[in-house]
């Protein structure tokens, strides 16, 4: 056996060593998060986090095909259901109707499966870095998505987005893959997971639309077999979107309610309401330095592109660096601009720009870590300097979630509703006077199962004037709480301050 042999014995028995280090060090990062998403005290989204059981009951009740697969609230207890979810395909709830048929129709049993969702977000994002960038990459990335205050805030949290943005990022890195690889195997993969982000949020489109943007305008020497493929974007996009229409169509739902709805999430926030949101969101949840390691990555290669006409670093990554980035930037930021009134009220949002900021900051620090150029001192202090911000973000994270939480009028309402539960009988219904928010209706329709109705402020005297249609009435805050305890045909049922509830009398 030669000397070179045995050294190259000897190098692949510590690469795999090294391996299996790092395996074992991913995993623990995500049972950490993991154990984190169920031990926190913090109350997740009270109310809108029982909105999956709702739709399961209306499915499990009335058939997956009699719902025409959209999930529903039936606030009025209709038959067939009304009320459909238009916001967002229902993908989601089926996946969530198809667990709780398995296991039981539990809070645990949708919150283990949003925490799965995003545990496999987080590891799609650290494989495919790992594959471009290297293990010690992939490692980085975890640890700056699993530990980041988004992840500790929002890891239960059940909405619509996160298996979206799962498929959208894995079809953007995927389709960077076939760039780079030219087999075609990957972007029919691309297209997959494009149709599973689809089904699952309307938002995945922007991710196909930034793959097929970067296609036409920056790819060149284009055959006609790649032209096909990559129309399989603009194909998927409009099937799914007919075959919605058709469905909304068959069980009566409202094109313009879904219309209207997106339009409310375009034009209710200003500009400056957004530029706000931009910034404070990203530093509350992921802080400063990640932020600043994220931009100077992207202006550096910026700057080596326009310099020297080269787009990957130059002590790691690929020739196509500089375009993957843009293109993550690109797909996390147009949902947030274009429909700007839901990333203002909704921080957990600041998700679709995870991505490109965790791999930003990665290359960063791996770049620090290899360019010599700079006095090991300085080297290092960046990127503690790096780590210690982000880290002491999380920290604040963790502390707000496990410390004693503050009532909130959502989980002040919630506990309310639950100490009258069983006083009330199921031909009853409740009118619930909120302000813009219907957390207190789906917590009410959740915990009394009754039929609920709901009236912001513009409506609230009219809506208890029609004394037929309900029996109970609930205020919200101290402005409906001064209007219901003045009428006099009211009996007070329970009382949280200005959350109460009231019986016709």
């Amino acid at each position: 056996m030669t000397t070179t042999t045995i050294k190259g014995e000897l190098g692949a028995k510590h690469g795999i060593e090294a391996r299996i280090i790092i395996i074992v060090v991913a995993g623990l990062i995500l049972s950490l998060f993991v154990v984190s998403q169920f031990t926190k005290t913090r109350p997740e989204f009270i109310g809108y986090g029982y909105q999956m059981s709702i739709f399961y009951r209306n499915y499990h009740d009335t058939g997956v095909l009699d719902n025409y697969f959209i999930p529903t609230f039936n606030f009025a207890h209709t038959d067939p259901p009304s009320d459909p979810y238009l916001s967002k395909p229902p993908l989601t709830p089926l996946m969530g109707y198809a667990l709780a048929t398995i296991f039981g129709d539990h809070l645990h049993t949708y919150l283990a499966m949003i925490v799965s969702i995003h545990v496999l977000f987080f590891a799609m994002l650290a494989w495919f870095s790992a594959r471009r960038w290297g293990m010690t990459a992939g490692l980085l990335v975890l640890f700056f998505s699993a530990f980041s205050k988004y992840a500790i805030r929002f890891g239960t949290a059940q909405s619509f987005e996160e298996l979206s943005i799962l498929g959208m990022f894995a079809a953007i890195f995927l389709y960077f893959e076939w760039l780079d690889n030219s087999k075609d195997k990957f972007l029919l993969l691309s297209v997959i997971v494009y149709l599973v982000g689809l089904a699952s949020d309307y938002l995945a489109f922007f991710a196909a639309f930034a793959i097929v943007s970067h296609w036409l305008f920056f790819v060149k020497g284009k055959t006609g077999h790649q032209w096909r493929l990559i129309a399989l974007f603009p194909v998927t996009t409009m099937l799914t979107v007919l075959l919605t229409v058709v469905l909304m169509t068959s069980s009566h739902a409202s094109l313009q309610s879904w219309l209207e709805r997106a339009q409310v999430r375009a034009s209710d926030s200003s500009w400056v309401e957004l530029l706000r949101a931009l910034i404070s969101h990203p530093l509350t949840l992921l802080g400063p330095s990640v932020i600043v390691a994220a931009a100077s990555v992207l202006l550096y290669l910026q700057y080596r592109y326009l310099r020297y006409r080269t787009t990957a670093l130059p002590v790691v990554g690929t020739t196509r660096d500089l375009p993957l980035l843009h293109t993550l930037w690109v797909a996390g930021l147009l949902p947030l601009v274009i429909f700007k009134n839901a990333y203002v009220i909704h921080r957990h949002w600041t998700m679709f720009l995870l991505p490109f900021l965790v791999i930003g900051t990665t290359l960063a620090i791996i770049t620090l870590l290899q360019t010599e150029s700079l006095h090991r001192i300085i080297r290092f202090s960046l990127i503690g300097l790096i780590a210690l911000a982000f880290i002491a973000v999380s920290i604040q994270g963790v502390v707000a979630d496990f410390g004693t939480p503050q009532p909130t009028s959502e989980t002040r309402a919630h506990a309310l509703l639950l100490t009258i539960a069983d006083a009330v009988s199921n031909d009853e219904a409740i009118l619930v006077l909120g302000t813009y928010n219907d957390s207190a209706r789906v917590s009410a329709h959740y915990i009394l199962d009754i039929p609920s109705l709901y009236a912001n402020p513009p409506e609230w005297e009219t809506a208890l004037n029609n004394r037929d249609d309900y029996t109970l009435v609930m205020s919200t805050d101290a402005a409906s709480y001064a209007l219901v305890r003045n009428q006099a045909d009211l009996q007070l049922v329970a009382a949280d301050d200005e959350i109460a509830i009231y019986r016709v009398a």
